[in-house]
């Protein structure tokens, strides 16, 4: 029972340790859409109508 104890314990700082890794490290995330200064006349909305469909 002891050592069952002790296995959990081990665990815990084992997940622990790794979380707090994860977390300093962080995860790099970039976007894919392009960025406003390739298309300066595009909307920043998600909606683009098609060619001459508005004035």
């Amino acid at each position: 029972m002891c050592s069952e104890r002790r296995v959990k314990e081990i665990l815990g700082i084992w997940v622990l340790s790794l979380c707090l890794v994860w977390v300093q490290n962080g995860v790099g995330v970039h976007s894919s859409s392009p960025t406003e200064e390739s298309q300066p006349y595009r909307t920043g909305f998600h909606f683009q109508p098609p060619k001459n469909w508005i004035n």
